[in-house]
């Protein structure tokens, strides 16, 4: 691993936010190219990729910059965090926003939250609807960004992206850049269809239904128990449906959530492994150090002696 600046390594923008480009650069250029281009602002692909590392607001805009060169493209901030804002980069947080079940409760839950990926700035949340809200976010600790706030927006566009929906529409209605209190983004999405499976077999066994009263012309009593009966039973199987989609759901988000806290387990695992290693050879370098200290105090002692020695004579 290269050595990365105390500066560029600030706990302010961790790292699974820079992951996104990254990933975008490695999918345009290739892997190889990408690690050159990332070593070209000055910080180490290695690094850069790890779960638990952090680095600083002004690196990260330097590397939003270098993206934009690169690429030629003053989108590309933007389009690197719409597609590439998951649970690949974001790992147990992306797990995490998936479990809160919609789009609604993620954007809701993004000002207590939102300290896990960035310390620069705050998010509040205002105008909440089923389907749309508002985002402010205000820079308290550093000076807006241009590419900062497109990368924002593809990542607020990408979230319903995680519950198997389309992306969201944002818009950006006023920006701190252009001397606004906070970018405000507005934001509308589309949730997912709720019974949807209890619907259609209702409307199977509605028609069913009304095939029986139909053919039944002598039996009004039966015709009617047949009607409401199928529709009935048609509406049951559909909900059942409904409920055997929802349990696979969550076992699917159980299933990554213990697959994410195993590799974070591992990650803390080789983090103390490396810790301990850097406590060790710290120590012995300190030790080599007393050593040699004492050893030059032992000499100047000697010298001092043999001088008084000399100065006696």
């Amino acid at each position: 691993m290269n050595k990365v600046r105390v500066e560029d390594s600030a706990m302010e923008i961790k790292c699974n936010v820079a992951k996104s480009v990254a990933r975008y650069l490695e999918d345009k250029y290739g892997r190889e190219r990408a690690d050159e281009i990332i070593a070209e602002t000055g910080m180490s692909p290695e690094f850069l990729q790890a779960d638990n590392h952090w680095i600083s607001y002004d690196y990260f805009c330097r590397l939003l910059k270098k993206l934009v060169e690169v690429t030629n493209d003053p989108n590309a901030p933007y389009l690197a965090s719409r597609l590439y804002t998951d649970k690949a980069s974001y790992r147990g947080l992306g797990v995490f926003i998936t479990h809160l079940g919609s789009p609604e409760t993620t954007f809701q839950l993004i000002p207590k939250f939102h300290t896990f990926w960035t310390k620069v700035n705050e998010w509040y949340v205002s105008e909440m609807t089923a389907n749309s809200c508002k985002i402010s976010v205000k820079y308290t600790r550093s000076k807006p960004d241009r590419n900062n706030c497109l990368n924002i927006r593809g990542g607020l566009t990408s979230f319903p992206r995680n519950f198997g929906l389309p992306f969201a529409t944002v818009t950006e209605l006023e920006c701190a850049c252009d001397g606004a209190e906070a970018c405000v983004f507005g934001i509308t999405w589309k949730n997912r269809p709720k019974r949807l499976w209890g619907f259609r077999f209702f409307s199977v066994g509605l028609v069913v239904g009304l095939a029986f009263f139909f053919a039944l012309k002598d039996l009004i009593l039966a015709r009617i128990a047949a009607f409401a009966l199928f529709s009935w039973v048609g509406y049951c199987m559909g909900r059942i449906m409904d409920h055997r989609n929802e349990l696979d759901q969550v076992y699917e988000q159980n299933e990554a959530q213990a697959t994410s806290l195993l590799e974070y387990l591992r990650t803390a695992e080789k983090l103390n492994a490396e810790l301990q290693q850097r406590v060790a050879e710290r120590t012995a370098e300190l030790s080599r150090a007393n050593e040699a200290l004492q050893n030059e105090i032992e000499q100047r002692k000697q010298t001092e002696s043999q001088l008084t020695v000399t100065n006696e004579k």
